[in-house]
Order: C-alpha cells, then sequence, then structure tokens
C-alpha cells in the first residue's frame, strides 16, 4: 500500500503517514488502531518489540515525557503477573 492510499484510507495527508513512519509525529491509540485496520494486521504488529531491544526502545522513546515513556514500556512488555485477583 501507498502512503498515498494509507493516508486517504485512515483521513491524515500522506505527509503526516511519512513523519508517523520516520518518528516524527505521534501517533494517538485511535490512529495506530485505524492505520492497522487500513493494513490488515493486529495494532501490536506496528509496535516496536521490545524483549531483547531496550536500546532500540530507550532511543525511540527519547524524546518522549517520563509519563509517556513509562506507559509505553508499559504497554509493550508482555505482563508477567496475571492481572486477576
Amino acid at each position: 500500500m501507498t502512503q498515498e492510499a494509507l493516508a486517504q484510507a485512515v483521513d491524515l495527508t500522506r505527509t503526516s503517514i511519512t513523519n508517523v513512519e520516520r518518528g516524527r509525529q505521534k501517533l494517538l491509540v485511535h490512529t495506530l488502531v485505524s492505520i492497522a485496520d487500513a493494513l490488515g494486521v493486529v495494532p501490536g504488529e506496528l509496535l516496536p518489540k521490545v524483549n531483547g531491544n531496550e536500546d532500540a526502545l530507550e532511543l525511540a522513546l527519547k524524546d518522549r515525557s517520563v509519563p509517556e515513556r513509562e506507559w509505553i514500556t508499559k504497554a509493550l512488555r508482555p505482563s508477567t503477573k496475571d492481572s486477576k485477583p
């Protein structure tokens, strides 16, 4: 799929798609879901893998605020605890 076709499918500009791909534009969760739907994948497939690659994650998050970094890091790591009581 071209950037132009993806942009039209998710109601963004091609420039916005380019900026998202390059990490220059923040991506809201609902936009991530829309992009994943347009590409026929689940949103998690579009997120960076963190297991064993902590340096890449730190580099990707370096310009984010502390709360954003914590939230994103927690969201990307698989839970080791059962969340049920």
